[in-house]
């Protein structure tokens, strides 16, 4: 029995939006698909990969690895790493 595609889920709250409209940019056609892989779906490849993450660790101000797009390569989950580093950012910072 074959496995029922994902339904099409659109980006959601603040990170999604932006993730997906750097996608939007460095692929070159837009991204409204929430689940769309960046590599296997999109036409992503590791050069845009690399620009993909550098530009979001400029916009954001963060250290996300270049590694996290390839083990999170759907714009939800990778989204979520995103958050992750975020979130541990505003953590670690003093007081």
């Amino acid at each position: 029995m074959a496995a029922e595609p994902e339904p099409l889920q659109t980006p959601d709250g603040e990170i999604e939006s932006l993730v997906a409209s750097v996608w939007t940019e460095v692929l070159g056609h837009p991204v409204t698909n929430a689940n769309a892989n960046f590599f296997a779906e999109l036409g992503g490849h590791s050069l845009l990969a690399t620009q993909a993450v550098s530009r979001l660790n400029v916009a954001l101000e963060i250290k996300l690895p270049l590694a996290a797009i390839f083990e999170e390569p759907t714009l939800r989950r990778f989204s979520a790493r995103v958050e992750e580093v975020l979130l541990a950012d505003i953590q670690s910072e003093p007081r």
